[in-house]
């Protein structure tokens, strides 16, 4: 009865633990096409552009590392950037940002960087093209939150989006 404890009790030797294999980051490929087509919308950038896609994929630089394409005020010739990159470099997410009516457009690996910093870049860019509107309103027999939102129906919006400073009793 011993022998048969002293089996049941053996533990079998584990395995070594096998390290995980790093893998090497993903090359970005880029057409000859492309490239041209990009040296033909950005010119001069667009040559700094591809400089910026090869240290990517020499390591020279971070894979999160943005790039910037300045001064295109041409919404049309943003469009053709914006259509350049989901036609021939799909591994990119570009945004245009605008501060003081200069428009640029921001490029970053979408891969690399992550989905929450993605929507705070998005929202930066939004902040700006979404001004706010002051208004000065006299009510009489309704609550203020109640005049808010009568007024969210009528321009189909949530009272959410609406603030108040100071709210006073029904007048």
């Amino acid at each position: 009865m011993t022998d048969i404890k002293k089996e049941e009790e053996k533990i079998p030797d584990k395995a070594p633990e096998e390290e995980p294999i790093e893998q090497a980051p993903r090359i970005i490929e880029m057409s000859e096409q492309a490239k041209t087509q990009i040296k033909d919308v950005l010119g001069e950038e667009g040559e700094n552009l591809i400089a910026y896609i090869q240290n990517i994929n020499d390591g020279v630089c971070e894979r999160t590392e943005q790039f910037i394409i300045n001064h295109i005020s041409e919404k049309e010739k943003r469009t053709k950037v914006h259509q350049l990159f989901k036609d021939h470099l799909a591994d990119f997410e570009t945004h245009t940002n605008e501060k003081d009516g200069d428009k640029k457009i921001i490029v970053f690996l979408s891969s690399e960087i992550s989905k929450n910093k993605r929507k705070k870049l998005d929202m930066r860019t939004r902040k700006d093209e979404n001004p706010h509107i002051k208004l000065v309103m006299m009510k009489e027999n309704i609550e203020s939150m109640q005049a808010v939102h009568n007024i969210s129906k009528l321009v189909k919006k949530q009272p959410k989006y609406f603030g108040i400073a100071g709210n006073k009793d029904k007048r």
